[in-house]
């Protein structure tokens, strides 16, 4: 693959590589022509992606239940992903 051309994305879409970030989601979403927002799982991800930042970057800690619903988001969003990149028919 280019450098440059990766360098270039990377450089529109920001430090916020995934989903939640919209100019990743806008590119996603023409790439791979699919809206995650519209998937029964986005409301889930979001939700773990915000507990996350204050766990990540501050200490704070989670439930029992906040962890169990992170670890079902995540897997959520890893087979949309996985299910995204494979070839059309």
């Amino acid at each position: 693959m280019d450098d440059d051309l990766v360098d270039s994305v990377l450089g529109m879409v920001g430090s916020t590589r995934n989903l939640t970030n919209g100019s990743v989601r806008k590119l996603f979403a023409v790439l791979a022509k699919k809206n995650p927002t519209k998937e029964d799982w986005w409301k889930g991800w979001t939700e773990s992606c915000d507990l996350r930042h204050p766990i990540a970057h501050k200490g704070k800690g989670a439930t029992a239940a906040q962890a169990v619903a992170c670890i079902e988001s995540a897997k959520n969003y890893i087979d949309y992903m996985a299910d995204a990149a494979k070839p059309s028919p």
